[in-house]
């Protein structure tokens, strides 16, 4: 890590775990998903989200550069001086790159203090009001200034829908909005089953 610039260099062999570790060691993060044992290497060139990209962007905002070798089997630098048309698709292109990468160069982030927690569950004869209720205050969730994660899951075994909320670093403006949104979101729904954490590094 360039302590100046908070640039992380890494091999494309990293998993998302190694990667998360070496990053902690210097109180850092990247917007990245949340398996461990996942290749980095995909999930950046595939341009993946994770639970700090509301926030922070997808993981491929935050490539600066990279080191590959072309089809001529000669090593390149892409980054915003040379190579910039392959620094473009390695932003976005996704399995599509014309290389084989090497080393990525992504501009990590201070990784937050706090994290507060509020996950719910919503029985199974609410998930009609819950997920309408939900996707219309998408916009709201997304918004970068509120600096928080919403996320639905349901499995076929499992009765009823998972609905995970996450404040990274708010202050008390944030956590106000943060639960009249939810909050707003439960009342449409005919309520749920919910608990709240806090954690801090």
């Amino acid at each position: 890590v360039d302590h100046q610039s908070d640039v992380a260099s890494f091999g494309s062999g990293y998993t998302l775990g190694a990667l998360y570790y070496m990053l902690a060691q210097q109180q850092l993060v990247v917007p990245g998903g949340t398996e461990g044992h996942v290749g980095a290497s995909g999930l950046i060139l595939g341009c993946g989200r994770g639970m700090m990209t509301q926030y922070l962007g997808l993981i491929c905002d935050t490539i600066v550069g990279l080191e590959y070798v072309d089809s001529d089997g000669n090593l390149q630098t892409a980054n915003e001086r040379e190579k910039t048309d392959m620094l473009w698709i390695a932003k976005g292109g996704g399995g599509n790159f014309p290389g084989i990468v090497v080393t990525y160069h992504l501009q990590a982030s201070p990784m937050p203090k706090t994290v507060f927690g509020r996950y719910c569950h919503i029985p199974n004869d609410r998930s009609t009001r819950f997920l309408l209720a939900w996707s219309n205050r998408a916009d709201d969730l997304a918004d970068p200034s509120r600096s928080m994660f919403s996320h639905v899951t349901t499995f076929s075994k499992v009765d009823g829908w998972f609905f995970d909320n996450l404040c990274f670093d708010c202050d008390g403006h944030q956590m106000d909005k943060f639960h009249t949104i939810i909050n707003e979101i439960l009342g449409a729904s005919g309520g749920a089953n919910c608990h709240e954490f806090s954690k801090t590094w």
